[in-house]
């Protein structure tokens, strides 16, 4: 599902305008990390927002099957080593995110028992 679902007709069609615009500069301009861009300067050149582009990124990944990564900005993976470096943050990110989860879930439990 889009995050475009619950928007009227003009932003629908603003949010593929825009996720058309992102997809193609990324693929003709920002191929290898070495030629990031950031997300404000990606929203600079389209009508959404920083945050919008961070969303829209999501969907050009599925819908464009654009391999983007991202460091200090925004790419399009040119090759498998910046691959597998991409895939090792995603994978070390979630397992910060699982613990954070499992942290947060002891100290409310511990909270609770202390009432």
């Amino acid at each position: 599902m889009s995050n475009v679902d619950s928007h009227t007709d003009t932003d629908a069609s603003t949010h593929e305008q825009a996720k058309r615009a992102l997809a193609d500069r990324l693929a003709n301009r920002h191929r290898g990390k070495d030629n990031a861009v950031s997300s404000r300067e990606l929203a600079e050149s389209v009508p959404v927002s920083a945050s919008t582009v961070r969303d829209l990124i999501a969907e050009i990944r599925r819908e464009f099957n654009l391999p983007i990564g991202s460091s200090n900005g925004y790419f399009v993976i040119d090759d498998a080593d910046e691959l597998a470096r991409q895939i090792d943050r995603q994978k070390r990110q979630a397992e910060t995110s699982m613990q954070t989860a499992e942290e947060m879930a002891a100290a409310w439990n511990r909270n609770r028992r202390e009432r």
